[in-house]
């Protein structure tokens, strides 16, 4: 019997084959959709699954509170994790870790690398297992843990235990020291927010760098240290966090702030939910996962309704076989029976070809999110089994209306051949398509904001010129600054080279619990140290004062430079001439910064302060003039590598580093931007389908309008008006609902485009034009068909 209902079911999709494209092609697009945001999304909720105490890992942040402001960051002082530990019950371990770019030199090559400085509670804390080697970290002078992959990279085959590497900082007086390869690491997953190339004890640092810990060791006010918590099960980190709140103030005559209070944040919510950019992780956003997610079920649905207006186009052409079938002997389950199978059969079909096409499409789908999946994530039984129930509830779904409706008519109901017309159904189908049509109307919004948005700050004054400026990873100060640009300056189109701690368009800066004339707690702002050329450099403006000069000799030792955003923090109306103390150095404000962006155009323009500190130098600038950039460039690489061999030449055009700030907004925007093409599409079918249903059902009026002298221009307004109606309120409809989505989505951003008519405009065109093609080609051929066809069995 089941073989007899496939035989029949294939029969009848072969009779009719428009039909059944335009069914299969919506679904399989719908499905193709879904299963792309499903990999999407479950690849982005995998990250740091792998950590088997990941319940019970937390980050520790520092909520600094200055006057009605606050500022979250995330790190904190050395003796933190000690004082953690000891005073309450519910730790059980801390560790705190830095990761800091490196050169490795092997032999004659030498290699950038990320650098993981931790102490020994980092790897019982973290699950980051070893290939080979020794596991002993904790007394590990001079000794160093590669990942597998830069184990490869370094020795190739041989055995890299026991091998000697130079490993050179870029900050702290660039240190370096002699390293000894202790043991190998498995390759860092992936799915790791933490992202390493080879692992050091922090013990390392100390005979390097001026006893870089010993010089921390009780100091509470110098905050640069990432540190996790690993707490004890059965305890709410919630509780923990408030009892740790104050630990920072009680220690405030060694440096701690009475402002600055301690939380936690689950480890786990550090990729996804971030409560800071600045700091050393992989991030993203849950949002772009709900936002997938939602346009994902918007297709999905779209394609759903579609397939129910498709089928309920077709009953009048199905009422002879039922009622044929009826007569014959079949029972209303039998009939339920085959309608269920129809369209679950064509509902795998679609299946079937959905899943080829995300086959065929996945190398797209990597490169446009910068992801390497699973060599075939289609072999996830998750994946595979979600899109599997979502394709049965779509077929169920589209199947119940024809199955039902159709299986209960008399006999002699369904030879007749005329279906009685239902208002409310009528109203039911028109609902269904403005339902789509909204969503898709608010996709086209959506799209058009975001594609702004993003061409807006591209396009914005970040005050400064960032246009022409050359950034190179590796900072340059004192006699090799003096060298450097000495050399380049034979090179006539460089105009100027300076260096600075933190990278421009970057969110990360230093951030010191400060003392400021006329207040009297300490103020933490963030602080970046320059060179004396750095503003003449970037061409950014002193409002107030002067710029740094060498002709000062106490400029390098006690000067500062503030900018407007800070001046008005801190109240002060003449800020020239301030005392400042931010603990490393003491001294006066000598001038004031046009407000520009220094960090990410997403955000509002920060305070910041400015001073001279050659030894934290980490990127150094080279400003071009345009001209043969590619043969200047290779010249300023001849002359890097002839001054600093040991270094590794590694440049980006600011430019550049601004626009990864939106990287992922660029992308989603991307995929946005075909889910919305496809989400029109597939609404289009559904029009085309409620106009096959109306042509049909109207088809004997359309035949006495002719004889009756209509032309083919009246007909075709008649049966169109009332759809392009339903496309003018689906509109009306989608206009606020976009607003208020594409308004809260623009919320994120500090600098932001205004929501005008063009959006919603642009949007209408498009959803009318494109539904008049659906519409027209239909409608026309309908009243240009000769009324004889029409009326000759009346």
């Amino acid at each position: 019997m089941f073989i007899y209902y496939l035989k029949m079911i294939w029969r009848f999709l072969q009779n009719q084959r428009t039909y059944s494209i335009i069914n299969i092609g919506g679904l399989t697009i719908g499905i193709a959709s879904c299963i792309f945001i499903m990999i999407f999304v479950q690849d982005e909720f995998q990250y740091d699954a792998f950590h088997d105490k990941l319940p019970q890992i937390y980050q520790l942040l520092a909520e600094r509170e200055s006057g009605a402001t606050s500022r979250v960051v995330s790190t904190s002082s050395y003796p933190t994790a000690g004082a953690l530990k000891e005073q309450f019950a519910a730790i059980e371990d801390v560790t705190h870790l830095l990761v800091s770019n490196v050169d490795v030199q092997k032999d004659r090559d030498t290699f950038s690398a990320q650098m993981l400085i931790a102490d020994s509670s980092f790897w019982r804390i973290f699950d980051f297992p070893l290939e080979n080697g020794s596991d002993d970290f904790p007394n590990g002078v001079n000794r160093v843990w590669l990942t597998a992959q830069n184990a490869k990279t370094y020795f190739g085959d041989l055995n890299p235990v026991g091998q000697a590497i130079t490993v050179r900082g870029r900050f702290f007086d660039y240190y370096s020291f002699e390293a000894v390869v202790a043991g190998v690491l498995k390759d860092i997953p992936r799915h790791s927010s933490i992202q390493f190339d080879m692992a050091v004890d922090m013990v390392n640092l100390a005979p390097l760098v001026g006893n870089f810990l010993e010089g921390f060791e009780n100091d509470w006010g110098s905050n640069f240290l990432n540190t996790y918590v690993l707490l004890k099960e059965g305890h709410s980190w919630e509780e923990v966090g408030s009892q740790i709140r104050g630990l920072v103030g009680q220690n405030a005559e060694s440096g701690g702030s009475e402002n600055r209070f301690l939380t936690l944040h689950p480890y786990a919510d550090i990729y996804l939910n971030p409560r800071t950019t600045a700091n050393m992780h992989q991030q993203s956003s849950s949002r772009y996962s709900y936002i997938l997610i939602a346009i994902g079920l918007f297709i999905l649905v779209i394609a759903a309704v579609n397939y129910v207006n498709l089928a309920t186009a077709q009953l009048s052409l199905r009422l002879k076989e039922v009622g044929v079938k009826k007569v014959l002997g079949s029972n209303k389950n039998q009939l339920m029976l085959q309608f269920f199978l129809e369209s679950i059969m064509i509902s795998l079909v679609a299946l079937i070809l959905a899943l080829a096409l995300v086959e065929a499409l996945m190398p797209f789908f990597e490169e446009l999110f910068l992801k390497t999946f699973a060599s075939s994530p289609l072999l996830d039984t998750r994946i595979l089994g979600s899109a599997l129930f979502v394709t049965l509830f779509c077929g169920i779904l589209a199947g119940s209306y024809p199955a039902l409706y159709l299986s209960r008519l008399l006999p002699i109901q369904s030879l007749r051949g005329i279906l009685k017309y239902n208002p409310a159904g009528a109203r039911f189908r028109r609902g269904l398509v403005i339902f789509q049509f909204v969503l898709s109307t608010i996709l086209i919004i959506g799209i058009s904001t975001m594609n702004s948005q993003l061409a807006f700050l591209r396009d914005s004054d970040v005050g400064f010129e960032r246009e022409k400026l050359l950034v190179v990873y590796s900072g340059l100060w004192g006699d090799d600054l003096d060298r450097f640009r000495n050399e380049t300056g034979n090179i006539p189109n460089i105009q100027a080279v300076t260096a600075s701690s933190h990278l421009l368009g970057s969110s990360s800066t230093m951030n010191f619990g400060s003392k400021f004339e006329g207040h009297e707690d300490e103020i933490s702002m963030s602080t970046s140290m320059v060179d004396y050329e750095f503003f003449e450099t970037l061409v950014a403006t002193i409002s107030e004062g002067r710029d740094f000069s060498e002709g000062y000799a106490t400029d390098a030792e006690a000067a500062f430079i503030i900018n407007e955003a800070g001046a008005r923090f801190l109240g002060w109306d003449d800020p020239v001439g301030k005392e400042v103390n931010i603990g490393l150095k003491e001294g006066q404000i000598v001038g004031v910064v046009k407000d520009f962006n220094f960090a990410s155009l997403r955000y509002e323009i920060r305070p910041m302060l400015f001073t001279i500190y050659p030894s934290l130098y980490r990127n150094t600038y080279i400003r071009l003039d345009g001209r043969e950039a590619s043969e200047t460039i290779a010249s300023i690489e001849g002359i890097w590598k002839k001054l600093f061999p040991e270094r590794n030449f590694e440049y980006q055009f600011l430019d550049d580093q601004f626009a990864e700030n939106f990287a992922d907004e660029t992308r989603l925007e991307a995929f946005v931007k075909y889910l919305s093409v496809i989400a029109v599409f597939v609404a289009c079918i559904g029009l085309f389908g409620l106009t096959a249903f109306t042509v049909e059902r109207r088809r004997r009026e359309i035949g006495v309008r002719k004889v009756l002298g209509a032309t083919t221009a009246s007909i075709v307004q008649l049966l169109s008006k009332e759809y392009l109606l339903l496309l003018v309120i689906a509109n009306l409809l989608a206009a606020p609902l976009a607003f208020f989505i594409m308004d809260e989505w623009l919320a994120q951003y500090a600098t932001r485009i205004s929501m005008g008519s063009t959006f919603f405009i642009v949007a209408a065109s498009v959803t009318v034009l494109v539904g008049a093609m659906s519409i027209g080609l239909q409608v026309i051929r309908a009243s240009m068909t000769n009324p004889v066809e029409s009326l000759k069995y009346e």
